[in-house]
């Protein structure tokens, strides 16, 4: 919803739009500071945080069931990460079965370059 949007609506002029955004806009920071924090905690690794499509909610989620590394994320099924993310009650979970299985893949992609590598070696 835009500021446009919040303005039209009557009892709001846009002074007091902006200020809803803005108080929304900190509120969302503010959490998402805070998950980052928890998932520091947690030992949540960055290159787990490095995907974009995981929030920081999704991640504190996950580390709180033990998924903390590259690894550990890549040994998930899309249907098992699905299921983690929606038991937890940590806004802003929405990711699709065919999103999550795409994540789990470049999760893994890595233990195929470490395959091709030790086969070149040899």
């Amino acid at each position: 919803m835009g500021l446009n949007d919040l303005a039209d609506i009557e009892g709001f002029d846009p002074e007091i739009a902006a200020e809803l955004q803005e108080r929304a806009r900190n509120a969302l920071e503010r959490r998402d500071r805070e998950y980052e924090e928890r998932r520091h905690e947690l030992g949540v690794e960055d290159d787990l945080a490095a995907f974009e499509e995981l929030t920081p909610g999704m991640l504190v989620a996950l580390g709180e069931k033990g998924v903390k590394t590259l690894d550990d994320f890549a040994d998930l099924a899309g249907d098992e990460l699905l299921e983690l993310l929606a038991a937890s009650d940590k806004g802003g979970i929405s990711l699709d079965l065919e999103t999550a299985n795409a994540l789990i893949m470049r999760a893994r992609a890595h233990w195929f370059e470490d395959e091709a590598a030790a086969a070149g070696r040899e």
